[in-house]
């Protein structure tokens, strides 16, 4: 049954303007601030709104699961879902994806988080230390792609403004024809995302350390490994 504002808000016993501000902050939320169990600070105190809150956010994380990662085992995805709670990453906005690898040293599959430049970004920008960058400089070699690509971001280290560099090289991360439409339409793109990641790991070593993009996995995703 699909109820009115007015009709739910009867239903749950909560007044019909708290319940429209909270229906607001799911929806529109830019980020997984909680997990199904810790509802947001402004109704943890309210009981009803809690459940409320509680069965909104269960009911997206299933929808997220079976229409996206219904391949991924539950255990594994109940660990994405944390990951995503713990850096506060808003995977529905493709922020932030999940796959599974196998492990070669427990020689089973493992939860793989990857994500998106768009989510290192804004990892690096709530630092408060973040403070911007340069263009990213390519080299060509004898092809038309780029064979290097150099990115430069600043850190705020002890209020000033510090350079990080970094240079990835097209034959390091290019999956192979046919294999990325990505990779082989917009081959600058993505040597430009896969410069931003590295340096933005190395500006950002504790917040960011290990984490990847689809464009630096392309590869390794094409090996098979």
């Amino acid at each position: 049954k699909i109820f009115t504002l007015a009709e739910a808000a009867a239903h749950f016993g909560c007044s019909a303007s708290a319940l429209e501000k909270l229906h607001r902050r799911i929806l529109g939320d830019d980020e997984v601030t909680s997990d199904a169990t810790s509802p947001p600070a402004e109704v943890a105190g309210d009981e009803k709104l809690s459940a409320v809150w509680k069965m909104e956010f269960d009911r997206r994380v299933e929808a997220l699961r079976q229409s996206r990662y219904d391949f991924i085992p539950p255990e594994m995805f109940a660990q994405f879902i944390e990951f995503c709670r713990q850096k506060r990453l808003n995977p529905w906005c493709n922020q932030v994806y999940a796959n599974v690898e196998h492990d070669e040293g427990k020689r089973g599959p493992r939860l793989a988080v990857i994500m998106g430049i768009e989510g290192l970004r804004l990892i690096a920008h709530r630092t408060g230390r973040y403070a911007g960058n340069e263009p990213t400089k390519f080299i060509r070699g004898d092809s038309p792609w780029p064979s290097e690509a150099t990115a430069t971001a600043y850190r705020l280290v002890r209020g000033r403004r510090q350079p990080f560099y970094a240079s990835v090289f097209w034959s390091d991360y290019y999956p192979g024809e046919g294999v990325s439409p990505l990779w082989d339409q917009m081959p600058h793109v993505c040597m430009d995302r896969c410069a931003e990641a590295a340096v933005l790991r190395k500006a950002f070593a504790q917040e960011l350390g290990g984490i990847y993009t689809p464009e630096e996995m392309a590869q390794k995703s094409a090996n098979g490994r």
